[in-house]
This record gives structure tokens, sequence and C-alpha cells, in this order.
């Protein structure tokens, strides 16, 4: 005995048909590509933080311009910002687009702060033409996406 073939034609004609659900729009699939992206931020802010804090104690008299504990608090703050703004834009609600607006501009301008006040070798600042272009990148999808007039419309 082997096993029944179920066809395609089987499968859609079963007896409980789930109903089917709408295919996204472009505005939410360009919401859903910019949740993803800060997803990524997100979870690269906690790691951040959980590696600040492994070293911290490990290496307590690395001599570093700013503290273990700042590069925890800087990690963890920023990955509950973006994870909330993740939650606003998946629950398409207002404030959820205002925090991750306002959220990748001042997250950029704190790294920017950070370049500028704590590099503290020449190596540190050859990578600022990079991270310039990966910052005007990333800005641009934030703004990019949440000022298009569709995805604006989704959060009204």
């Amino acid at each position: 005995m082997g096993l029944p073939v179920i066809t395609m034609q089987d499968a859609n004609h079963g007896s409980a048909a789930r109903p089917r659900r709408p295919p996204l729009s472009p505005a939410q699939r360009a919401i859903v590509a910019l949740a993803l992206l800060l997803v990524f931020v997100a979870l690269g802010n906690f790691i951040r933080a959980g590696m600040a804090l492994a070293y911290a104690g490990r290496l307590p008299t690395l001599p570093m311009t700013t503290s273990w504990g700042y590069l925890a608090g800087y990690g963890l703050g920023w990955g509950i910002v973006f994870a909330g703004a993740v939650a606003g834009l998946v629950r398409q609600r207002r404030w959820g687009r205002w925090l991750a607006l306002v959220g990748a501009t001042l997250y950029q301008a704190h790294g920017w702060v950070n370049r500028l006040l704590l590099d503290a070798n020449d190596y540190a600042r050859m990578t600022w033409p990079r991270d310039l272009v990966l910052t005007a990148l990333f800005l641009a999808a934030a703004w990019g996406v949440l000022c298009w007039p569709s995805v604006r419309r989704t959060f009204d």
C-alpha cells in the first residue's frame, strides 16, 4: 500500500477552504522591507550591548575613549527604539512611522557625533567615507519609504 497522492486540484478543493489574504500593496511591501531593515539594526544594537557587557567583565582596564557602560547603553537604547519602531510599522500606527523617521535620523546623528568625538585612530577616520555612504543610504531608505505618498496614506 502506498500513500495517497494529493494533486493541486484536490488540495484547492478540500472541504475546509481557508480564505486567502489579499496580496500586499506596493506601499505595504515597502513598509515590510523597511521594517526588516530596522529589525536588523535593532538586533545589531542589542548584540552591541551584549558584547560591551561581556567585554566589560573580561577587559575592565582596557584604555578606551569611552566606557563599556556607555557602549552597552548606546546599543540597548537604540535597540529598544528600533524594536518599537518595527512594532509600530508592522501595526501601521502613525507613531511607528514617526518613531522610525526620528529614530533613524537621530541614530545617524548620534553615530556621527561619536565618530567625531571618540574616534582615536587613523583607521577609524579612514572608514568615514564608507560610513557617510551607508548613512546616506540608510536615511534615503527610511525617509524615502516613509514619505512616499501611498505609504503616508497607509498610516493616516
